[in-house]
């Protein structure tokens, strides 16, 4: 069995924890040998909180041992791929190859939600697509040396990034969901995921 703790990044919000607390908690998981790895929460505007990508990387600096990344990365249909990929790419290198991106569509109800579709541009339906286009975007930047890609949320030609991460092929990513309602759609999410 393998054991999570999930820092509540969120909690700065409320005044609840600290970044010190935070970091302290990690280094407490990471030495006690009981724990696997430790998560934080991800949002833009529908749940504000210190942002994943950055603590991920403070957290890499104060543990060695632990696997390292967001419980669900809700802004990830939001952030550049490129971009993404790269960041990724050198928040793996930094932790010497302990990251797992979960990534996930990010639908929420929350007011904030609104915002992010209008700043973004990005409607719900949308969000599905280019959690599948930023998936493949992610794995080919990560393992290829040129990538050109054509996908209906987004395009680009001849790019790469470096350095490339640690884990080969790629750090892993998983997909997480809580897919209820229509049958059909829930079919849908777990075949995807």
């Amino acid at each position: 069995m393998k054991i999570g703790l999930t820092l509540p990044n969120r909690g700065l919000e409320f005044g609840v924890t600290t970044v010190p607390l935070m970091l302290e908690m990690a280094e407490e998981a990471d030495q006690s040998g009981l724990i696997d790895g430790v998560w934080v929460g991800d949002s833009l505007l529908g749940k504000p909180r210190l942002d994943s990508i950055t603590l991920l990387a403070a957290l890499s600096a104060r543990t060695s041992r632990v696997r390292l990344g967001p419980a669900c990365m809700a802004s990830f249909p939001l952030r550049d791929p490129v971009q993404l990929a790269y960041q990724w790419a050198s928040l793996d290198v930094l932790s010497a190859g302990r990251t797992v991106l979960v990534a996930c569509t990010g639908l929420v109800t929350q007011e904030g939600a609104k915002v992010e579709a209008n700043l973004y541009n990005v409607a719900s339906r949308d969000r599905v697509q280019r959690l599948v286009e930023w998936i493949e975007i992610l794995r080919r930047l990560w393992t290829e040396e040129s990538v050109t890609f054509q996908g209906r949320q987004y395009q680009f030609e001849g790019v790469s990034i470096a350095p490339k991460p640690i884990q080969k092929p790629h750090p892993p990513i998983w997909i997480a969901n809580n897919a209820d309602g229509d049958a059909t759609l829930i079919e849908r999410t777990l075949l995807r995921v």
